[in-house]
């Protein structure tokens, strides 16, 4: 009965400190992660691929079996 009593205790200490976060609206937020990937885009290879001289996952050569 006291480790149910202790895991109590946890949960209302974890929903004491979700209280006190500062919550933004979704609207807010949303428009700020837009303009921080604006501000970003030329540094994210995901957006603008990987220069081909600089990836060194390319193969450098092909097999040719005849």
């Amino acid at each position: 009965m006291s480790t149910s009593i202790s895991q109590q205790k946890a949960i209302v200490e974890g929903l004491r400190m979700e209280c006190r976060i500062e919550r933004q609206p979704l609207s807010k937020t949303l428009r700020e992660m837009i303009q921080y990937t604006e501000q970003h885009k030329a540094n994210d290879a995901l957006m603008c691929g990987i220069d081909k001289k600089l990836n060194p996952f390319i193969e450098k050569s092909s097999c040719v079996l005849i």
